[in-house]
């Protein structure tokens, strides 16, 4: 799930999405720009922040929200204030893989 930090409630109307990053590429700094309908977006309950993402392939990326206004944020692991970056492999298609809470900086 995404939450704002001065609310602790989902941003409404925002969008989640995970936009592949290099493999070897320099943390949150390589995050590129993505143009929507060509990185998987998730579906959103407005309600709770929670999201699922479907089909992914097998890969380095960031989870990034976009906001109403159109700004790309990358998301950060609640537990830590890490960037949030996954790498999915081949052994985790077909599953559920759990991402943990995570919060706009």
């Amino acid at each position: 799930m995404v939450r704002d930090p001065t609310s602790i409630l989902p941003g409404p109307d925002d969008a989640v999405f995970l936009v592949p990053m290099d493999a070897e590429g320099a943390g949150v700094t390589g995050i590129p720009q993505f143009t929507v309908g060509e990185v998987p977006q998730a579906d959103v309950d407005e309600r709770t922040g929670e999201f699922v993402f479907v089909d992914i392939q097998p890969g380095k990326y960031a989870v990034v929200v976009m906001t109403v206004g159109g700004s790309q944020i990358p998301t950060r692991l609640m537990e830590d204030g890490s960037f949030s970056i996954f790498t999915f492999t081949e052994d985790q298609l077909d599953q559920v893989v759990e991402l943990g809470s995570l919060s706009l900086p």
